[in-house]
């Protein structure tokens, strides 16, 4: 069979990219339709379940805006070698979802607006995810050490959890930048749906071999 020099194969339709453009889109829509949030929530139905998913996609300013959608990018660029994007897409949506029940029935908050919570399960996700694949690596290798990359981002996200929960115990943390309180309880909701995503899907993922 005769091969065609300089063959590059088509891309999935579904990458990493795309979906931080799609969630960008719904964000910047949001945020000119009924942001800034400045102290309040959104109210645009009866359930505040619905409000509170709705008001993900607003921030209170655009400083807020660009940081998560900053974020978000430099996240999935971080995880598109080590974790599928059918996953990361799986992880985000997820946290859409998991963060406004988690605020809800959980640890309820008056209002809610940001992606900063689902943020944190695409993080965990993508994390969980680079070291499953470190572990199916390591049987080849001889004396594997874990990557100091991974433990640095693990450690990291464990003291800066634990740092918000010692400041929560004080009341809920004012950044002057963003211009309000920072919901902590929303990064503890994303980084444990974050975990429960990556538990719902990685064994069926497997099972399928969908790999990068």
């Amino acid at each position: 069979m005769k091969t065609i020099p300089n063959y590059k194969p088509v891309k999935p339709l579904l990458t990493v990219w795309a979906l931080w453009f799609a969630v960008a889109l719904c964000a910047l829509a949001a945020q000119w339709a009924w942001g800034p949030a400045q102290g309040q929530g959104l109210d645009l139905s009866n359930s505040f379940f619905i409000n509170m998913l709705l008001g993900q996609f607003v921030h209170l300013g655009w400083a807020h805006l660009t940081l998560n959608l900053l974020g978000l990018g430099v996240v999935l660029w971080g995880f598109e070698r080590t974790a599928p994007a059918l996953l990361l897409g799986f992880g985000l949506l997820w946290g859409l979802l998991a963060v406004p029940a988690y605020l809800t029935w959980v640890e309820p908050l008056d209002w809610y607006v940001g992606l900063s919570g689902a943020l944190h399960t695409v993080f965990v996700v993508g994390l969980l995810c680079a070291w499953r694949q470190w572990r199916a690596g390591k049987a080849a290798l001889v004396n594997a050490r874990p990557p100091w990359p991974l433990l640095l981002l693990t450690v990291g996200l464990f003291i800066k959890l634990a740092l918000e929960a010692k400041q929560a115990s004080t009341g809920m943390p004012v950044d002057a930048w963003l211009g309000g309180h920072i919901a902590i309880q929303a990064h503890r909701g994303g980084a444990l749906g974050g975990v429960l995503a990556y538990w719902a899907a990685a064994p069926a993922l497997a099972r399928r071999g969908i790999a990068r």
